[in-house]
C-alpha cells in the first residue's frame, strides 16, 4: 500500500511511532493546524504542502518537542519538480538499526 507525498515541504510520520509514544492522531492533527492528512494508511501520515521551509521546520521542531525522533519516526520532504509530477510512498517494515 502506499499514499500520495508532496516535496513541497512535506512531512510523513509513521504510525507506530505514534502508537508506541501514546500520542493520537488528533494531537498530530493540532500540530499542522489541520482537520485531516494530506493522504494515510495503516502505517504512514502524509502532510503538506506547507506554506515554506520556515513552516516546514516549525512542525519539524513541534514533532520532535512530542518526543519523535527525526528520520527514525518523520522525516520532510523537499525537492524541486514539475507540478505535473506525482509522487508516493509505502512502508517496507520495521526501521532498521
Amino acid at each position: 500500500m502506499s499514499i500520495e507525498v508532496t516535496f513541497s515541504y512535506g512531512i510523513v510520520i509513521r504510525q507506530s511511532a505514534l502508537a508506541a509514544l501514546g500520542i493520537t492522531r488528533a494531537r498530530v492533527l493540532e500540530v499542522f493546524e489541520t482537520d485531516r492528512p494530506m493522504a494515510e494508511d495503516s502505517e504512514l501520515l502524509s502532510f503538506g504542502p506547507s506554506f515554506s521551509g520556515e513552516a516546514c521546520n516549525e512542525f519539524v521542531r513541534r514533532l520532535e518537542s512530542l518526543g519523535l525522533v527525526y528520520v527514525d519516526d518523520f522525516f520532510d520532504l523537499t525537492l524541486s519538480h514539475p507540478n505535473w509530477l506525482s509522487f508516493s510512498a509505502g512502508f517496507d517494515g520495521s526501521p532498521k538499526g
